[in-house]
């Protein structure tokens, strides 16, 4: 339903702040990944970072994954059409996100409060079409794309606006932090859809079987950040943060609407909602200095993406609500809803350690690497809503332009493991809501970050 870029696990792309922006941070960036660390810096620092990336990835989908040919009851794929709907999808994007924040000690000592917008999760992709299909007058919708059935086109982003506040006690070497967030998230897609689940082009009669639906949906939730950072000796941090998801507890549920032209009916419009579960995430983190020259992080995390069990569509002016059966995600009479998407996420974990050294006071060479599981079971992947276990390695600099003015910037490649699904997709005897067509198949994806940060201490 919402097509992301994975930098971390399921839809988690924070890499604001760059090799700085870690759990025992002292930089505006502690706000979301740890707000305790508000506390450690002295005066005032504003921060203003871009993350740009360039998003390249495949999906083939082989024709044993095509929906089984019920002429004559649900329709049917000819043999002229089997490459509209098998063969290689391929996607290259772009994506840019913001940072801007600031944090202060407003002249107290061992007091820190920062605010700042930001946008930890989401991301954007527009998937190539078919050419082989361009102005095909038989199968019109091949045009668009392999791909297709789960996302044409579409964007999903939850946009925080933090405001945080930390202690340090200084005798017992502890700084306490807390963020309060605002969080915007927005779903718009663009896909194609039959009324029964399955890709067949052609109805029972040959008639034009492929629809379409568009989805645009936003809402507005709370979300908690709390952090500890502990300082065992002098330069040695230890960090632990935690993030609720956008809604603190549950489900979140956004409102919009949602245009539907399936096969050869009139283009439909209604409003919905659109019910899900989003991950809380843990952060574990250490920093030590060796020296003057040396620096040395490390930091585990683990994203709660079991919440991510479904997500519902459903029609508001029927009082509907998502209640499915766990086994065949079947429902029944009052329970019904326009779409249901299964996920059946699960928890998944990362980690990854770099080091600094300091050539002198205006520059600072560092390094670092990863590693990220995926929460998406082989099951439950589409092109639409991908993750794949992964690797990071980071290269950057920061370099002093004066007394007040900090330049860093941070190249990051994640290099992602294939996964090839095919034959794993989830059970076939899913209602025709909950059902969609067999996403199995090679999945490929790389993606190259480079974070620009400038600081100004004031």
């Amino acid at each position: 339903l919402m097509p992301s870029l994975a930098l971390a696990s399921g839809l988690f792309v924070a890499r604001f702040g760059g090799e700085h922006g870690h759990a025992t941070t002292d930089n505006p960036t502690a706000i979301y990944y740890n707000p305790a660390g508000l506390a450690l810096g002295e005066g005032t620092q504003l921060l203003v970072d871009a993350t740009l990336a360039h998003r390249s990835a495949s999906f083939t989908r082989p024709p044993s994954a095509l929906s089984p040919d019920g002429s004559g009851t649900g329709g049917s794929t000819p043999a002229d059409g089997l490459d509209a709907n098998a063969g290689e999808a391929t996607l290259t994007n772009q994506a840019a996100a913001p940072f801007l924040g600031v944090r202060s000690d407003l002249g107290i000592p061992n007091l820190g409060v920062g605010a700042a917008f930001f946008v930890p999760i989401g991301g954007a992709a527009t998937w190539d079409g078919n050419d082989a299909f361009a102005d095909n007058a038989t199968y019109p919708g091949a045009e668009d794309g392999i791909a297709r059935w789960w996302a044409m086109e579409g964007a999903m982003t939850s946009m925080y606006l933090a405001l945080g506040a930390a202690y340090r006690l200084p005798d017992l070497g502890l700084s306490l932090g807390l963020a309060l967030n605002g969080v915007r998230t927005k779903v718009h897609t663009i896909r194609a859809r039959n009324t029964d689940g399955t890709d067949l082009l052609l109805d029972k009669d040959g008639a034009l079987k492929e629809g379409r639906t568009e989805l645009n949906a936003s809402g507005t939730d709370l979300a908690l950040g709390l952090g500890v950072i502990y300082e065992p000796a002098d330069d040695l941090w230890v960090g632990v943060s935690f993030q609720t998801r956008p809604g603190l507890t549950g489900d979140q549920t956004l409102e919009g609407d949602l245009r539907q032209a399936l096969g050869t009916a009139p283009t439909n419009e209604s409003k919905i909602e659109l019910v899900q579960g989003l991950a809380d995430n843990l952060k574990v983190g250490y920093r030590q200095r060796f020296g003057e020259r040396w620096e040395a992080r490390a930091q585990l995390e683990m994203a709660f993406w079991s919440a991510m069990k479904r997500q519902c569509v459903l029609r508001v002016a029927d009082g509907r609500k998502c209640v499915v059966d766990e086994e065949t995600g079947r429902t029944e009479g009052e329970h019904q809803f326009e779409a249901n998407f299964e996920r059946h996420w699960e928890d998944a974990f990362g980690g990854r350690a770099g080091v600094s050294y300091f050539v002198h006071d205006g520059l600072e060479m560092f390094g670092g690497a990863g590693y990220d599981a995926s929460a998406i079971p082989a099951a439950y992947m589409d092109p639409a809503l991908f993750d794949l276990e992964k690797y990071t390695a980071s290269l950057g600099a920061r370099y002093s332009l004066g007394e007040a003015l900090d330049l860093t910037a941070t190249f990051t490649q994640v290099i992602y493991m294939e996964q090839d699904t095919a034959g794993q997709h989830r059970p076939p005897t899913l209602q025709p809501q909950s059902n969609g067509p067999d996403a199995g198949g090679v999945y490929k994806q790389a993606i190259s970050v480079l974070n620009i940060g400038l600081l100004a201490k004031l």
